[in-house]
Order: C-alpha cells, then structure tokens, then sequence
C-alpha cells in the first residue's frame, strides 16, 4: 500500500500525463484501494479472495473490501490454517476408500429456464431472469446482484463436489477393483564407515534430500544443528518432525562421501541418502545388476547376492593379521584389517580377550575396523598375528575332535601363549555393557572356575548323565 502511495502523481513531479501538467496531487481513489487489496489477498494465497468472499459476504454488501481490511488482517491467520486444512483434505482424497453409490445425490443443477415472475403476472413477456428485468426497482436490482454474487460461491462448490463424486463413482465402475500382487524390491545401498561404526546408506534417487533418523545420529554422536527447514514423505502431505540437520563424512576404501540432511523422527531407514548426496560424491545406481557405482571405476554389489556363501571351507577360524607398518593405537583409534577372501564379506564376526574384546563385528568392503577403546595405547607390530576370526553365520560339527577347540574359539595375541582355549570364553557377559566393570569381572572369573561345565565333551555332573 505504501508502494502504490509513493507512486501517486504528484505536481511537483513535472511530468505530463496524455500531454496535460498535472494540477493538483492524485489521491487514491477507492476502486484502485480495493484491487490493491484484492492483490495483496492473491499474492498471500491464491485461494484467499474466494474465502473472504464466503467469509465476509454480509459486511461486503454495505462495505468496501478496502473497509474491512483491519477485520481481515485479524483473522488472516486462522483464514490460512482454513486453506492448509483443505488443501491436505483434497490431497488426501485420493487415499479413502470409495465404494460405488447406490442412493442419488440430493442436489440437482439449477435449470436455465428463464421466466421472470413480475412480467408473467403483469401480462409481459417474461422471457428473462427478475434481476434482468427493466420494470424491477433500481435499488432491489443492486441488492439482487449482491446477493447472488455471494450464493453463487456455495453453488459453484457444491456443482464441482457432485461432478466430482460422479466422475469417481465412473472410474470406478470402468475400472473394477482386483486384488493382485506387486512386485516389491530392496531398496538399493551401501555400507560404508563413519569413523569405527559401521552403517548403512539407503539410496533413494527419488528423494529430493538428505535424512538421517534422530536415533541414528545420536548413536553415531553426530553434531546436530537447528534448521528451519520441513521435510514431508512421498505423498507431500504428511510431515515429517525435524529436530535440526548435520554434515557428516563416511568413508569406503580410498572414497570420502560428504553427506549433509535434515535429522528427523520415525524415519523407516537410518540414513536416506537422496539426489543430493548422490549429486555431491557422484553415486549412480543400477537396479537390474543390484549394483552401485561410485564414479566410473568403483562397483559395489547390494542385496542378498552380494552376500552368497562362498566355497566351502573345513576350518571356521580365519587368521588376521596387523597392517605392514607398526602402528601405535592411541585411546579412540581404530585399525583396518583385512579379512580373507572365501569369507563373507558383509557378515559379522567375533573376536574375543582383553583387547580386542569379545564382540560382533561389521565388515565394510572386506574390512573389519576395530577400534580402541582402552585407556592406553596398543602397539601393533608389522605383521603381527592380530587375532583368529571365524564366521558367525557358519554352521559347526562336532564330530571332529581335533580341530574342536580350533572352531569354538577365536585366540588373539594375548592368548597364543595359552596352552588351550577356554570353554568359558565363549560365553558372552554383558553385551549391552550394563554392568560395572568389577561386577563384570567377577562375573568372568566365575565361568573360568567351571570352564568344563561348557566343554562340548561333558559328562554330565559328577561324572555321569543323571546322577545325583
């Protein structure tokens, strides 16, 4: 409005209009006040106009839309919510069940027989609408027109509602309903590292950005910063809860994935990497052959095919040694290493002692990445005998006695010295690290005592099944 003010003529301007000077300094005039207000409504929301119409229909035949601006300014707000809520009820529309209609429809359009009922009784020809005709009074005529400006909103709505549910009612008798079965696929991924933990990318190239479930980042300790942004699901309608956003780097191999989304709630996957992330560290996809590119030189396979089972093996355990290089691990480090070949290379294993301690873990790219989580650092030496891997997932036989302690445990440095392996040792204390650390130990020292209750060759107590 101040705009529009500003750019009134004024006589001191010294510019002419239709080659006349200008005498006296333009006023706005009420019907330019009016379309001002009729614009400023459709630049707010193109739906705005007619609402107010319906809204304000009484105080508009006595007043001026420029009138009742300060009334309108009042209630804009809940006028908007109004809009959104229809706009979601329409978008939903699509989602109801609809069964065919078995009862007519009450409304029935208006006819376009024309008969005006003042020249009808007069003896006239009353080929006419009454708001038409010359004989009604000039001031009934204007009330007239009023009027049926505001009642033809209603029957535009409720014309476009009833060819609405009829053009429903249509499709579904063209169409009937069959109950089949869809084909559904897995979503296409990729594993990769952030830091020690291991975790998985679900790409998604329909996704329009990055998403990353609140959970998720919190256990990966990720910095999360406030955001004013909103995210909805695929339908566009329904919203998602954003507690903020953050930027992360995840690594596979020699690749470095830069990944920046919003951190949300009741995401269905913990990471949705979408166009933005594939964009940013050039990731393609290919559906068909269940593999996904990184450039032009990197194919990594995903599915249940990229996990088959490879040839048969006769041991369970696996020897892994340290990197070529000495290494001195500092408290919070990690250390890469590499897992033979015949091995599955996305299962998980267990390693067992002091350090590494007993746990599962998540190969990436046929790298297991043991942290330390000490408080002292460990010197690796070059080529050292790191520790004994076996797959968790392999099925054991006991049949063979000699290579039976061989199988059930994973012997690391600080047990090569050992004679032979506990039993005890693999049985698992505390995996969710509830408990203290001495109540921990006791625990440990407890199933040492009866290590021969867990030899696969008990007799049973006192020497014999049964007896007392």
């Amino acid at each position: 409005m101040a705009f529009i003010k500003d750019s009134l003529l004024r006589k001191d301007m010294g510019i002419t209009h239709h080659d006349e000077d200008i005498e006296d300094d333009e006023e706005l005039s009420p019907t330019l006040e009016n379309l001002l207000i009729l614009t400023w409504l459709r630049l707010i929301h193109p739906e705005l106009p007619k609402l107010i119409k319906q809204r304000y229909g009484i105080e508009l035949r006595e007043r001026t839309l420029a009138s009742i601006m300060p009334e309108m300014s009042q209630a804009l707000e809940s006028l908007l919510e109004e809009l959104r809520t229809t706009e979601d009820a329409k978008s939903m529309r699509a989602a109801v069940k609809r069964f065919p209609k078995t009862k007519q429809s009450s409304f029935v359009p208006r006819s376009n027989f024309k008969s005006c009922p003042l020249c009808k009784s007069a003896g006239r020809p009353d080929r006419h609408f009454l708001s038409q005709c010359t004989y009604l009074p000039q001031q009934d005529r204007q009330f007239m027109a009023k009027a049926r400006a505001v009642s033809g909103i209603h029957d535009v709505d409720e014309y476009d509602s009833y060819n609405h549910d009829n053009n429903d009612s249509t499709i579904q008798d063209q169409f009937p309903v069959a109950s089949n079965r869809v084909q559904i696929q897995q979503s296409p991924y990729i594993d990769v590292y952030y830091g020690h933990n291991p975790t998985r990318l679900t790409i998604d190239s329909g996704a329009t950005g990055n998403m990353i479930r609140a959970s998720a980042a919190t256990k990966l300790n990720a910095k999360i910063t406030s955001s004013s942004q909103s995210a909805h699901q695929a339908d566009g309608s329904s919203p998602l809860t954003v507690v903020g956003e953050t930027r992360l780097t995840f690594t596979r191999d020699k690749h470095q994935m830069y990944f920046e989304g919003l951190v949300v709630e009741n995401l269905d996957s913990d990471i949705l990497a979408g166009i933005p992330f594939m964009e940013k560290n050039d990731i393609s996809i290919r559906p068909a052959r269940r593999q996904v590119l990184i450039g032009n030189d990197c194919v990594y396979k995903y599915g249940s095919s990229a996990n088959g089972t490879s040839n048969c093996a006769v041991r369970k355990a696996h020897v892994a040694r340290a990197p070529s290089d000495a290494t001195t691990l500092w408290p919070g480090d990690y250390s890469d290493v590499k897992i033979p070949t015949d091995m599955v290379s996305n299962d998980s294993y267990e390693h067992l002692n002091s350090w590494p301690e007993p746990s599962l873990v998540s190969s990436v790219a046929g790298n297991l990445r043991i942290p330390n989580l000490t408080d002292e650092p460990l010197v690796s030496e070059r080529n050292e005998h790191f520790c004994n891997e076996h797959d968790e997932r392999s099925t054991y036989s006991p049949e063979n006695n000699e290579i039976k302690n061989q199988d059930r445990a994973v012997a690391t440095k600080f047990q090569l010295n050992k004679a032979q392996v506990l039993h005890s040792d693999l049985v698992r204390v505390d995996p969710d690290g509830l408990l203290q650390p001495c109540i921990k130990e006791k625990f440990k020292s407890l199933l040492r005592q009866y290590d021969n209750v867990f030899s696969p060759t008990f007799k049973g107590y006192n020497g014999a099944v049964g007896e007392p």
